[in-house]
């Protein structure tokens, strides 16, 4: 059982899996970690979490701060989550009852999502 799903027939793509855990982990992270942590934790050779965070970074879902070496999620991984917002149905029904319900109380309001036992 991965990420809470039933083991079934599996027809995924390794590395694009592999992509996608790094990705989790990255956004998972307080203290963004190293290419030898990052590798450690995804059980990856460093030769292949280097070439992995290469790619992502060339597509900006990754950014490496020069000075430490680190690893972090990403401008781009913003952007594909703002472009899911703008175009989910249940953002864009609540939108406009939300703005209104901020101007008429004047606070802040938020939306969340249940997903399985988060939010």
């Amino acid at each position: 059982m991965r990420n809470g799903k039933s083991a079934g027939p599996v027809y995924t793509i390794q590395i694009v899996s592999n992509a996608l855990d790094m990705l989790e982990l990255l956004a998972m992270r307080p203290v963004n970690p190293s290419l030898g942590r990052l590798a450690e934790s995804l059980n990856l050779s460093r030769n292949k979490a280097y070439r992995l965070l290469s790619t992502l970074c060339d597509r900006g879902l990754v950014e490496q701060d020069p000075e430490t070496g680190t690893y972090a999620i990403g401008v781009a991984a913003l952007e594909l989550a703002q472009r899911l917002l703008r175009q989910a149905p249940v953002v864009n029904h609540a939108h406009p009852i939300m703005e209104d319900l901020a101007r008429k109380h004047d606070e802040a309001v938020y939306m969340t999502v249940m997903r399985g036992d988060d939010v």
